[in-house]
């Protein structure tokens, strides 16, 4: 069965697929390819343009393999980004995804799934405003998971300079941070916040 084209119009922009499928065993090949997509369509504080292609092949195993990029410009400033992965009865395996915006990064790896997972995460954000208008301040943040999917390991650390929120009735953070640590049946959470009127902790435990 041969996809010539096929093309949906949303978000203010445009998506484009063609590829190839058997389905005896099923089998194929796609590529989308999406271009001009404007996030103020989602959130009109997001101002730009945003496009990208995208390869999936299905097989017998793993069931579904992807990669792709995405590119364009948000806030007058390039976007760019790559996702490779795969999936089987068992797990989704990110093999590496990534979004880089203005000297910032946010990065995901690892699998996800009924058998023990192991995914880790990180993101250095040196201005959030770049990302999203509204926030201003810094982030870094990086954590992982591990074991099996109901009951898995989690250490996880945040932490935000100058933060604030436009329109909120808070005065500006200059330091706020969690830390995560234990599983998700037992674990604890550990908050520190200061700014102009002061500084307060506090810890949570499950």
């Amino acid at each position: 069965l041969e996809l010539r084209e096929v093309t949906a119009a949303t978000v203010g922009g445009m998506a484009t697929a063609r590829g190839e499928l058997d389905l005896e065993p099923l089998s194929g090949t796609l590529h989308i390819a999406a271009r001009d997509f404007d996030p103020a369509r989602i959130d009109e504080r997001l101002a730009g343009r945003i496009g990208g292609d995208f390869d999936i092949t299905l097989a017998s195993a793993p069931i579904l393999s992807a990669a792709g990029a995405i590119e364009g410009e948000l806030h007058g400033r390039d976007l760019d980004g790559q996702v490779r992965g795969s999936y089987t009865n068992e797990a989704i395996a990110i093999e590496r995804a990534y979004l880089r915006l203005d000297g910032g990064s946010i990065e995901l790896d690892g699998t996800f799934g009924p058998a023990p997972m192991d995914v880790r995460f990180d993101a250095d954000v040196p201005q959030i405003a770049a990302w999203y208008p509204p926030v201003h301040g810094t982030l870094a943040a990086s954590g992982t998971g591990r074991g099996a999917a109901q009951d898995a390991a989690l250490e996880a650390r945040i932490g935000r300079r100058g933060f604030a929120v436009a329109g909120m009735p808070i005065p500006p953070l200059d330091e706020l941070a969690a830390a995560i640590n234990g599983t998700l049946a037992a674990h604890t959470v550990a908050l520190h916040g200061r700014g102009v009127i002061g500084a307060a902790r506090a810890e949570l435990a499950q």
